[in-house]
């Protein structure tokens, strides 16, 4: 192996990554690249080791390859922002990414989000493999395939989860003081993300798995049914909706509500207000919350109980509230960062701050329970 060209590498593909310019924290003035050149000599001598001692030493050195380099420099780069929802997909999880928003994937079922320092379970998806393994909302994962995922970026652990339709990986979860290990075969994970019925007393129930492109449309054709049948109330069920599509989830609210939905609250101090103006329904509207209920469903309930729109009745929600934007890149991969924070009309701020239900159900609370609170409600 030729040490020389792969310190040149490296050194090149320092100097071209720091030579353009990026925004760091609440900083409003650009970062450029040229303010990180040239690297001093030191630095220099440093990376020079790094490389030798890899390729003297390293028991790994043989996956020490020019395109891993470059994918860990830019890693390198994106984790340096400390932000566990803020990271670069390779052309592979990128395309997963897409799969994902478009409503299918090859997977377990599950999302996965960061609590307390730990990875989390946000919500399975109803039937899927996770779900039918009894997978729940705030599980704890501890090992993928035996491997501690304490060390390891959200990406890095939802990327060892996924994977090719027919292989199986397994998964060890942490649940209050008890753990479990599910083996689990991964399948193409279908997202059907609007499901509605007629319940008791001619109640419409719409249930949202998540935000995802047809989301709004879907939901926009549930409610023409269910209006056309003559409902007298709804239920809208965002249980175990990790979220989605901001878009999506603002779509969805106009329906609903007028006047501010959502403040998009930018580092650099621009503030985004998304607002409805003419709502496609008014009945009353009872909302269905839990733990599993995160980010753009967050939004969606915590609007509608600003505006007194509707009664939310449930557990505490995940609180995941801020804004992620994806940049594809000219290698076929892509750069997701964290953008902005949600702000309601009430000026609450969801990240990291569970909303909390106008009705507190018990953590075993059943179908039928939020049934008949529900039409105790609608009385």
């Amino acid at each position: 192996m030729n040490k020389i060209p792969r310190i040149a590498l490296v050194i090149i593909l320092s100097s071209i990554l720091f030579a353009g310019g990026v925004f760091f924290g609440r900083t409003t003035a650009p970062v450029r690249y040229k303010d990180f050149l040239p690297l001093s000599d030191e630095q220099h001598s440093v990376i020079r080791q790094v490389i030798e001692y890899i390729e003297k030493e390293s028991y790994f050195k043989e996956e020490f390859t020019p395109e891993k380099i470059y994918q860990g420099i830019i890693r390198g780069i994106v984790n340096s922002l400390g932000d566990p929802y803020s990271y670069y997909l390779g052309e592979e999880d990128y395309q997963h990414l897409r799969d994902e928003s478009r409503g299918y994937y090859g997977g377990v079922g599950i999302q996965i989000g960061i609590r307390d320092g730990r990875k989390v379970v946000i919500a399975p998806f109803t039937g899927t493999p996770a779900d039918r393994a009894g997978v729940k909302a705030g599980d704890v994962i501890l090992r993928v395939n035996n491997t501690p995922v304490g060390p390891l970026t959200l990406e890095k652990v939802a990327g060892t989860i996924r994977g090719k339709p027919g292989t199986k990986v397994t998964i060890e979860f942490g649940r209050g003081e008890e753990t479990y290990e599910v083996e689990l075969t991964r399948e193409i994970i279908k997202i059907v993300s609007v499901e509605h019925k007629i319940i008791d007393n001619n109640v419409g129930y719409i249930k949202v798995t998540l935000f995802n492109e047809p989301t709004a449309s879907d939901v926009r054709k549930a409610l023409e049914d269910l209006k056309n049948k003559g409902v007298r109330a709804l239920i809208l069920d965002l249980r175990n909706n990790p979220g989605g599509l901001l878009d999506s989830s603002v779509e969805v609210a106009r329906f609903f509500l007028r006047g501010e939905i959502v403040s998009v609250v930018h580092s650099n101090g621009r503030i985004d207000t998304l607002r409805g103006n003419n709502p496609f329904v008014d009945l009353p509207l009872v909302v269905w919350v839990n733990s599993g209920t995160a980010s753009a469903a967050e939004i969606l309930a915590g609007a509608l109980q600003d505006h007194d729109a509707a009664y939310i009745i449930g557990r505490n929600t995940f609180g995941k509230g801020s804004v992620q934007r994806v940049w594809g890149l000219d290698d076929g991969g892509a750069v997701r960062l964290t953008i902005a924070r949600y702000r309601l009309p009430s000026g609450r701020i969801v990240d990291e701050q569970e909303l909390v239900p106008d009705l507190i159900l018990p953590i075993d609370a059943t179908e039928e329970n939020y049934i008949e609170e529900t039409l105790k409600y609608l009385k």
